[in-house]
């Protein structure tokens, strides 16, 4: 199991607030960031994949609350042929894994 999402990015603009507004103290420009955030996911799930199948399961944040989303979906497209991956990325808080 993989979560994503947790304020990944930290801001959700380009004015480097928080969904609701708060200022945060960001390193880089957004899209760098998102790039970054992007190529960190797709890293860690190929190093899982190649142990086990995964199963990506999408945490709506506080801070980010619409690019998480867009980089949770963006991430679902890059696997989207891999068969050992499935995805829960929609926006219910609340999700349930069974081991």
């Amino acid at each position: 199991m993989f979560i994503g999402g947790n304020d990944i990015l930290h801001t959700d603009n380009t004015k480097r607030t928080t969904t609701s507004g708060t200022p945060q103290d960001t390193d880089g420009m957004w899209y760098d960031n998102y790039l970054k955030a992007k190529k960190l996911y797709v890293e860690v799930i190929e190093t899982l994949l190649a142990v086990a199948d995964v199963e990506f399961i999408f945490n709506p944040s506080n801070h980010d609350f619409m690019s998480g989303f867009y980089l949770c979906q963006v991430v679902e497209a890059h696997f989207h042929n891999n068969e050992n991956i499935t995805f829960q990325t929609d926006m219910r808080h609340r999700k349930y894994y069974m081991y």
